[in-house]
């Protein structure tokens, strides 16, 4: 039998071969709104109770101060940085969407954090930070697009398992290894992969993420000292991670057009701060709300029609804390029909416990269509005085066939980043984020997500 290609040396070069002169514009403008939304996202998660907690944890540790935790200021050691800031990343189920017919999967999470704290670390540049994300998203992608959906139907997170190899290739990168070396991280990167999807309302949801960011990370630290492992550790062998984390794993996926078709210009961001498969059914409610001014109190019934998927991913009927609302399809139909929009406040545990939504919440009724794709949905409200408005939502706001424009995911950002840092910190992160490919140290941009003064807010408590 002949051997399965050598894919995991086949993605070490290419990562170590691009440069950021190889990018074209579209794709550098893809890298700057996947780093906006990230950055966004997690000051927004700066003061969840579980930041606070593995703040602690982390500080009672100690370690060298290397990176920054962003919105924050504290410095960690590289590593640790990157759990800290993949955690926040991912906390408020408000970050980017790789949706796909082989996976559903939160790319920068566990990448960004990786980068930016190892680019900060060493100095690299802005434009070396850039080249680093866009082949980290290109491997994290493929990796999770070879392991195929049977990676989910196992209950693998992909974030936290794919992400770790995304993770390893941007911090192998800015670190300089060899294909050798890269390859070997790879295959530390790889022993070290896990992340279940038996979160169910806990804080290791988010943490597992910073963990694919921290072991990504550490995974590059080891292969730059010639730690050796296997050199093969994501080709197509019984012993490697697709045979052993799939049951139907898609190997050709790794490295198909590779260098030439980029996962990175599918990348999705959510409107709406719940799983991207509900988007449509949300963006349905809303638009409907709008047009005919409904009110809760005129509600008999709402109707939802949706992919199967759905209620596989957001199945919690009676959720009792935020974090059970993002997995409930049945509270973000409630909350967002009430509130009229769909951010972070919805998600609380007090609007999952107020009263009023908790009345709308048995008013909604939920079917599944096989017909239907991830990104469609039918929305039907039922007023009490008999009249019906409906809506079909061929793609939901924030997914890729519907994808929120550059002014509409600054206005995403500004309303997670303001509140967290101040307005003023806040534009100056902005500017930042602009100018990257100017900046001669990428650790201005970490730096920058903390406020400039202390008179300006900071929600950690």
């Amino acid at each position: 039998m002949p051997e399965p290609p050598d894919s995991t040396r086949a993605l070490a070069r290419f990562v170590l071969a691009t440069r950021y002169e190889d990018l074209d514009a579209d794709l550098l403008r893809h890298v700057r709104r996947n780093i906006t939304d990230c950055l966004g996202v997690a000051l927004g998660g700066v003061d969840h109770p579980a930041t606070t907690l593995l703040l602690d944890h982390v500080s009672e540790l100690g370690g060298a101060p290397q990176a920054t935790v962003w919105g924050v200021g504290k410095q960690l050691n590289v590593a640790r940085a990157s759990l800290v800031n993949g955690h926040l990343g991912n906390v408020l189920d408000y970050d980017d969407t790789l949706l796909t017919s082989d996976t559903i999967l939160h790319v920068n999470a566990p990448l960004l954090p990786a980068a930016l704290a190892v680019a900060e670390w060493k100095q690299r540049s802005g434009r070396e930070l850039m080249a680093a994300f866009a082949v980290g998203y290109e491997v994290e992608a493929r990796v999770a697009r070879a392991a195929g959906f049977s990676h989910l139907d196992r209950k693998w997170h992909p974030s936290a398992t794919a992400g770790t190899f995304g993770a390893a290739a941007a911090a192998g990168k800015l670190l300089g290894l060899h294909e050798t070396q890269l390859c070997h991280a790879f295959g530390i990167a790889g022993s070290q992969t896990s992340g279940s999807l038996e979160f169910s309302g806990g804080d290791m949801k988010s943490i597992q993420v910073g963990f694919a960011a921290q072991k990504g990370t550490e995974a590059a630290l080891l292969a730059s000292r010639y730690i050796t492992t296997s050199e093969r550790a994501l080709d197509d062998r019984p012993s490697c991670f697709l045979r052993m984390y799939s049951d139907n794993p898609i190997p050709e996926r790794l490295t198909d057009g590779l260098g030439e078709r980029w996962e990175l210009r599918d990348a999705a961001f959510k409107a709406f701060a719940c799983g991207i498969v509900g988007q449509p059914l949300m963006d349905g409610i809303i638009q409907l709300r709008e047009r005919h001014d409904i009110r809760p109190e005129q509600v008999a019934e709402i109707e939802g029609r949706v992919n199967p998927f759905t209620t596989v991913a957001m199945w919690r009927r009676e959720p009792r804390t935020g974090l059970e609302g993002k997995f409930s399809i049945w509270h973000s139909a409630a909350a967002f029909l009430v509130d009229g929009t769909a951010g972070k406040a919805q998600y609380s545990d007090e609007r999952v416990n107020d009263p009023l939504v908790m009345n709308v919440r048995k008013r909604v009724k939920i079917e599944t269509d096989p017909s239907l794709a991830k990104h469609e949905a039918h929305a039907l409200i039922r007023l009490v005085d008999g009249r019906a408005y409906d809506l079909h939502v061929e793609h939901g706001k924030g997914t890729r066939g519907n994808p929120l424009g550059d002014d509409e995911l600054w206005a995403k950002f500004q309303s997670l980043a303001e509140p967290a840092i101040g307005a003023g910190s806040a534009a100056r992160l902005r500017r930042t984020i602009e100018g990257l490919d100017t900046l001669a140290d990428a650790g201005e941009l970490a730096r920058a997500t903390v406020p400039e003064t202390h008179g300006e807010p900071r929600n950690r408590r």
